[in-house]
């Protein structure tokens, strides 16, 4: 593992651990222009802002210009090598038709590294009426609040790895929770988790 961008909300400490325990790791965190001033603020303060730790902006909606996903890649990344991309807290705040965009661009843009990886969260719509309907008013409220459109896109594990296939992704595996259960230190959930792991290929 060499490169590794990722879009993520906020602040996680997960880029320093990675870095901690992988000191070749070339780790660019990307996010919107204010958030990517105050993360790379952060990084120097503490002396950790530097070639191998490096923030840059991106607006992964944008069609254009210095934030555009596709210029922000060239940018950072000055050969074709592969790289693996991770976005954590991100997807679930938009609909399914304008995240699908950003998929489709991912993957050709991904399709000139040949060998990367995408790896994505992905929230799934619940089975259940009544859970189902108490969640979709959680995800209006939350995304009044956020001022997104919070969405569940999927509700099976074949439905997502269609979805991610058809948008331009050579492979895709979906990877359930329940299946790292005692391997990895995660909740275990008492029913089926909501939750999945997209892995996409290029």
């Amino acid at each position: 593992m060499s490169r590794k961008p990722t879009d993520s909300s906020g602040m996680p400490p997960r880029g320093i651990r990675l870095r901690q325990k992988h000191p070749l790791l070339h780790m660019v965190e990307a996010d919107l222009p204010d958030m990517a001033a105050r993360k790379a603020l952060r990084l120097m303060a503490t002396g950790r802002l530097g070639d191998h730790h490096q923030v840059t902006p991106i607006d992964i909606l944008a069609d254009y210009g210095e934030y555009q996903l596709e210029k922000v890649l060239d940018r950072v990344f000055e050969n074709d090598q592969p790289v693996i991309i991770v976005t954590e807290g991100l997807t679930s705040y938009f609909s399914l038709e304008t995240i699908s965009e950003f998929w489709c661009r991912l993957a050709a843009a991904m399709a000139k590294r040949p060998g990367s990886v995408y790896l994505s969260e992905s929230y799934y719509q619940p089975r259940e009426p009544v859970l189902n309907t108490t969640l979709k008013i959680l995800g209006s409220v939350l995304g009044a609040v956020t001022r997104s459109e919070v969405s569940f896109h999927f509700q099976t594990d074949e439905e997502a790895r269609q979805h991610f296939l058809s948008c331009g992704f050579a492979s895709a595996t979906v990877h359930d929770p329940r299946s790292w259960y005692g391997t990895l230190p995660i909740p275990e959930s008492r029913g089926e988790p909501m939750v999945r792991v997209i892995e996409a290929g290029c």
